[in-house]
């Protein structure tokens, strides 16, 4: 396989199944900067809810 192959091409090329699981984190998407920040601010509130 090519260094270049990405996440999506990979799991089309070997498969993937289906689950079921109760976190909503599974969707969490942490491509850019932005993206960590607003997961980073999520975990403080969460934190300080405790």
């Amino acid at each position: 396989m090519p260094d270049s192959l990405n996440l999506r091409d990979f799991i089309q090329g070997k498969g993937f199944q289906t689950v079921t699981v109760e976190s909503e984190g599974v969707l969490i998407d942490l491509d850019t900067p932005d993206d960590y920040e607003r997961i980073l601010e999520k975990s403080r509130r969460r934190y300080d809810e405790c």
